[in-house]
């Protein structure tokens, strides 16, 4: 791409102003809400505005550049977010401008009745019918005029450093997460209008060259994402330390639970010891006896129980609950010595 100056014919009045364009896009209900705008320049207007292809999908984003001499001059549509895609509407040559859009087109061959709204719409429609995929090669960037390689080298070289650090972050479900890094621009209006001297000025100037990357778009875009990322690691601290008195509490009695468990464990162990020593000192031919003795104990308490109805000395009611309860131990006993008899004798 070549910079230089000619005289170009007049353009036809639009049909909306830039205001009018404006407002059919910010006040879109699909677009409001996920519309913001960006840090650039005066004479231009840079906004961001994401949406979702579908419930619970990775949102795309579209970074819209009208320049000072929109709507005479199409509008910039680009796709930041996923960062390095392909599409059929994005340029072959990288950097992700939306340029294959008959809107766009239209509004190139000189139809102004062409909206802002209706070429957003289009892009997005787009992206949603068809999802764009990451490219597989670096993309590369535009070729630009020897006399200004050294301005875009330099200016670009943070953005750079920023692109290959913010592509390692991921989200929470594990799925890459890429920050939507404002692309290298295909044109430079600024400098393109800027005088010779302003031009030499910025290649030998190391302040004036700072001042002037520092009020690029693109920049004061990353140095917004920057401050945001910034600003919610704050929020994230501010929140963990509004819970550490819960926190502090919750471990608290935690500890007290598990001191608990330890002595609990320690009285199941003994028990289990002592338990261990009974059984092991009790043979099968001592519990057959013991069964026996209690068996007996039952089997008279019940007859005592019965001597005691027949003579009188015992309600009905009293003599049915108690004498129940002694045959129950005396059937009972009797079972397990049974049981214990079978399994003695083989």
């Amino acid at each position: 791409m070549v910079f230089g100056w000619s005289n170009t014919p007049a353009l036809p009045r639009p049909s909306y102003t830039r205001e009018q364009h404006l407002q059919s896009f910010l006040s879109h209900p699909t677009f409001s809400r996920g519309t913001k705008k960006l840090g650039g320049p005066s004479t231009s207007d840079v906004y961001a505005t994401t949406f979702a292809p579908a419930p619970q999908s990775p949102p795309y984003t579209l970074q819209i550049t009208l320049s000072p001499s929109f709507p005479n001059s199409p509008p910039t549509i680009v796709l930041t977010q996923p960062s390095h895609a392909t599409h059929p509407i994005l340029s072959s040559s990288g950097g992700g401008e939306c340029v294959n859009l008959k809107s766009l087109q239209a509004w190139g061959q000189g139809d102004r009745g062409v909206m802002l709204l209706k070429v957003v719409e289009e892009a997005a429609g787009a992206l949603v019918k068809q999802a764009p995929r990451r490219a597989q090669t670096s993309t590369p960037s535009p070729s630009l005029p020897p006399s200004y390689d050294n301005v875009v080298r330099r200016s670009s070289s943070s953005s750079n450093i920023n692109s290959a650090t913010s592509s390692e972050q991921k989200s929470n479900n594990d799925n890459t997460f890429h920050m939507p890094i404002p692309p290298v621009p295909s044109s430079f209006p600024d400098l393109q209008s800027m005088p010779q001297s302003s031009l030499q000025r910025l290649l030998t100037d190391d302040v004036a060259l700072n001042i002037y990357v520092e009020n690029l778009p693109a920049v004061k875009t990353m140095q917004e994402l920057y401050e945001s990322i910034q600003m919610g690691n704050v929020d994230a601290a501010k929140v963990n330390q509004s819970q550490e008195e819960e926190l502090g509490s919750l471990h608290a009695e935690v500890q007290v639970l598990q001191a608990e468990l330890k002595e609990k464990i320690r009285d199941f162990e003994d028990y289990k010891r002592s338990e261990s020593k009974v059984l092991d000192g009790i043979g099968s031919k001592e519990i057959i006896e013991l069964l026996e003795n209690a068996k007996s104990d039952a089997e008279g308490a019940s007859e005592s129980l019965s001597q005691q109805f027949v003579d009188g000395y015992v309600k009905l009611d009293e003599f049915v609950k108690d004498y129940m309860r002694e045959r129950s131990k005396y059937h009972e006993r009797a079972a397990k010595l049974e049981r214990l008899e079978r399994q003695h004798m083989f």
